[in-house]
């Protein structure tokens, strides 16, 4: 009963009977990493809408289904989830930390991210230009190997404070100027980059 947080990371014989059970025993349960679960779908998730953390990085068979009755969430990771889509995030109106598979980062997804603080795009680089400039409140972001950004984009993202821009091979040193804000920034695999910068 006083459990609050529990990872089952590759526990891969793990099945929705045992997460049910574990959110029936666990009314104090506030995160769970459920990654590489393989054999978990929807019907765990359905047991979980009070958690506040769920990580399902990899859990193929999870669905936009699943993932909306977590209306408990506030920080969720669907990396490696193929059949979670924009149409999830819908329900979930909490929001503060975003990661998504790089196939489900929609435009329409990234510009109503508007409550997340943290947001993981990293290779979703079919995103438009505008999508990238909605993301100027945010204080950690992640495009790493986002090619396809204009690098105009950038002034809108000034006041983001952690920002990994890694392998945006696009970038050059005139177009970091605006990042003057930026606390702490990665350019690794940026190769325009030069040691003007």
């Amino acid at each position: 009963p006083n459990l609050r947080s529990i990872s089952l990371e590759a526990c891969r014989k793990v099945t929705d009977n045992g997460i049910e059970s574990v959110a029936e025993r666990s009314a104090n349960l506030v995160a769970i990493d459920l990654s590489r679960c393989s054999k978990l779908t929807d019907r765990a998730l359905a047991a979980l809408s009070g958690v506040h953390r769920v990580v399902l990085v990899d859990c193929e068979n999870v669905t936009d289904v699943g993932v909306a009755a977590l209306t408990s969430a506030r920080d969720i990771n669907v990396r490696g989830c193929p059949l979670v889509t924009e149409q999830a995030f819908h329900a979930l109106k909490n929001l503060e930390l975003v990661e998504v598979h790089p196939c489900t980062a929609s435009d329409a997804l990234v510009k109503s991210l508007h409550s997340a603080h943290t947001v993981g795009l990293a290779s979703c680089s079919h995103l438009s230009d505008d999508a990238i400039r909605s993301l100027g409140h945010v204080q950690t972001l992640d495009l790493a190997q986002c090619t396809q950004f204009s690098i105009s984009c950038l002034d809108s993202l000034a006041n983001v404070r952690t920002l990994d821009l890694s392998g945006c091979t696009q970038l050059t040193n005139r177009s970091l100027r605006v990042l003057h804000k930026v606390a702490r920034i990665n350019l690794s695999r940026c190769t325009k980059i030069t040691n003007l910068a």
